[in-house]
């Protein structure tokens, strides 16, 4: 049985309630695929319905965890709102909410089936034909009828139009030195004329962006590593080309880096602003931030964001029509300053170990006579 065949069966199985029967059709396909596939993410998924349908939240979770790494962005985006759910308290059902349906006795049934009455069956009349009279030349359409099709269409288009998900990772890779990528996926399967106008828009004003497009609605741009002062810049040209394609007028994020260098170890603070007060409630439209490398939960202040810390990533769901800050502060290796030291440390051998061997009566090489 391929693949295909297999998810279609196990999602018959969990239509029909038959949990088993799809957690053993599953659990063999896990091993054959890697974890951030998009079969594996499908087969994940369905494990983790039946789980939950059996009560064993615990291998849900776990199973929903492993989704967040998933590459495809709707597994990923599915996963981080069912593990809320998951891991949400169980509570208790009031006893006046069930009903108790008493058991009737067969005899009974027996004598209220004699006592009813013969019921006849009556014959069914075919019913006479009934020419009824035309109803006259057709009538053109109204003005405001058609005008009413036409702004649904246009209304259903604009919707349509913003159902997809942007994600944008930030990749703090060492000491004054920040990656950025963006991740778009449209819902609907295709490129969207406005993603098609955004990555002209890169090209045109952006050559540190490389950009790999896909047929199935997925764009990737990857940025290379800059400092500050050209991040912020970089977000500004990213900003007026999201406005140029997409007819609205976005802010640009802002980001903020403190550093504070102990020669070995240095101290970072990492403030985001993301305000999105001016973009219109589009539904569909969802924004969210994946930021690498992870720190401890309570160095983490999010407003009014939802921060999920999962291994090496954390993950922010942005709302829209609000300002969304986040700042962490974490620590990381200055690899410069442990150069140094190690540099200092074996000349200081060195000098040591050449004084105690001039000391042992060995001097310095010389020349025969």
């Amino acid at each position: 049985m391929n693949i295909a065949s297999a998810l279609k069966a196990a999602e018959v199985a969990l239509e029909k309630g038959n949990y088993n029967y799809c957690i053993k059709l599953l659990e063999p396909l896990r091993g054959q695929f890697s974890d951030d596939t998009v079969e594996i993410g499908k087969i994940r998924l369905l494990l983790m319905t039946a789980y939950m349908g059996q009560g064993e939240n615990k291998k849900a979770s776990e199973e929903c965890k492993s989704l967040i790494k998933n590459k495809d962005q709707v597994i990923r985006q599915n996963a981080r709102h069912l593990i809320s759910i998951i891991n949400a308290p169980t509570l208790p059902r009031p006893q006046n909410w069930s009903i108790t349906i008493p058991i009737i006795e067969e005899e009974g049934q027996q004598k209220s089936k004699q006592q009813l009455p013969n019921i006849s069956k009556k014959k069914k009349t075919k019913k006479p034909d009934i020419n009824y009279p035309p109803t006259g030349s057709t009538k053109d359409l109204g003005i405001g009828f058609s005008l009413f099709v036409i702004l649904i269409l246009l209304v259903l288009t604009f919707i349509l139009s913003g159902c997809v998900q942007i994600n944008t990772d930030i990749n703090l890779q060492g000491p004054s030195k920040i990656n950025l990528g963006w991740d778009i996926k449209s819902n609907s399967g295709i490129l969207l004329p406005w993603q098609k106008q955004f990555s002209k828009e890169i090209k045109k004003s952006n050559s540190n962006i490389k950009l790999n497009e896909k047929d199935n609605g997925e764009q990737s741009f990857i940025s290379k590593s800059f400092r500050e002062e050209e991040v912020n810049q970089l977000l500004k040209n990213v900003a007026i080309a999201a406005s140029n394609s997409s007819g609205f007028e976005i802010k640009a994020p802002y980001i903020k880096l403190e550093e504070q260098n102990w020669l070995v170890i240095v101290k970072q603070r990492v403030i985001l602003n993301f305000d999105l007060t001016d973009l219109p409630n589009i539904p569909g439209l969802n924004f969210s931030v994946k930021i690498a490398p992870t720190t401890k939960e309570k160095n983490i202040k999010s407003d009014p964001a939802d921060v999920i810390l999962l291994d090496d990533n954390i993950f922010i769901d942005l709302h829209k029509g609000q300002l969304n800050k986040v700042e962490l502060i974490y620590w990381q290796w200055s690899y410069l300053g442990i150069g140094i030291i190690c540099i200092i440390a074996i000349t200081l051998i060195s000098r040591l170990l050449q004084k105690l061997r001039l000391q042992m009566g060995f001097g310095f090489p010389e020349l025969p006579p």
